[in-house]
């Protein structure tokens, strides 16, 4: 059987049914076995934005010193 994405631009899907967000939005995926059915049963897989991070300290540092990466936390 294979697995498709009805929306690849998205989330795309191996035969093997591994999924790669691409970018930000929703897909659905759709197994069709080899005798050709189709099984539709409302997998969706939503895809978050990367969070966006930075150094807000020093971005070199010597050893047992300290910088912050942001966001510190949630995201």
């Amino acid at each position: 059987g294979i697995w498709t994405s009805n929306n690849p631009s998205i989330a795309s899907v191996t035969s093997n049914g591994v999924v790669t967000g691409i970018s930000q939005g929703i897909a659905g995926f759709t197994f069709t076995s080899n005798q050709g059915c189709l099984n539709t049963g409302g997998i969706n897989i939503i895809v978050n934005e990367k969070p966006f991070t930075f150094v807000s300290g020093d971005s070199e540092i010597c050893v047992n010193a300290q910088s912050q990466l942001l966001p510190s936390s949630g995201g």
